[in-house]
């Protein structure tokens, strides 16, 4: 490419330092990232997401979280997308404290988290067992105007039934239903295993023969 006298730019070097740590080349993506800045190529948000997300791959989240703080340095501010893969690789790993102070961290300096921020975190709060932390986030959800989407009912009702609260996850269904929201059989599929394991054989078949008159 070079050879040809056409000069790599910063999208050409992050497809390729992308690739370096999907291929566990991390020597081989930190060299280009050297020879970028060398070129005076900046990095951008996309680069620096992608190195981010590279070095949570490998397991090296502390030296991705230096990363995400010294990005600004190089005047790349912090956006909503930046934010939602460090907050999805702590829930990963099942920091939920470090997770939620990113999340208060981004809404102190004006980035506005989305609905993939918030089912990120109910995800990974189920996942720990904090079910009073999963009804306030969900409520701070709805009071910041952010619309539930499928991937939120569904991990708020299997959130629900992992935890042992199957009656409340029927309840919440039954909401959803009554605000016109559209369930998908995933949520069906979470909640009729979750009374199966509880016992509750009659409940989760009247749910099962119920599913053609929902279009499922």
């Amino acid at each position: 490419m070079v050879d040809q006298h056409v000069q790599p730019n910063v999208v050409t070097f992050t497809v390729i330092i992308d690739d370096f740590f999907k291929n566990g080349k991390i020597d081989k993506a930190n060299e280009l990232l050297e020879l970028m800045v060398k070129r005076g190529v900046n990095p951008d948000i996309v680069t620096y997401t992608t190195l981010i997300d590279g070095l949570c791959l490998i397991d090296k989240i502390d030296v991705a979280r230096e990363l995400f703080v010294s990005m600004t340095n190089n005047g790349c501010r912090h956006n909503d997308f930046c934010y939602n893969i460090m907050i999805g690789w702590y829930c990963k790993k099942q920091n939920i404290n470090e997770a939620m102070s990113l999340y208060r961290e981004m809404i102190s300096k004006g980035v506005v988290p989305n609905v993939i921020t918030y089912n990120i975190l109910l995800s990974g709060i189920f996942r720990v067992g904090k079910i009073g932390l999963a009804k306030k986030m969900f409520f701070e959800m709805r009071c910041n105007d952010i619309m539930p989407d499928e991937c939120t009912y569904n991990s708020f009702i299997d959130g629900l039934c992992k935890n042992g609260c199957v009656v409340e996850a029927m309840e919440l269904l039954d909401n959803f239903k009554k605000e016109k929201f559209i369930l998908s059989i995933r949520s069906y599929n979470c909640l009729i295993d979750g009374l199966c394991k509880i016992g509750r054989l009659k409940i989760a078949l009247k749910f099962f023969h119920e599913l053609p008159q929902e279009g499922l």
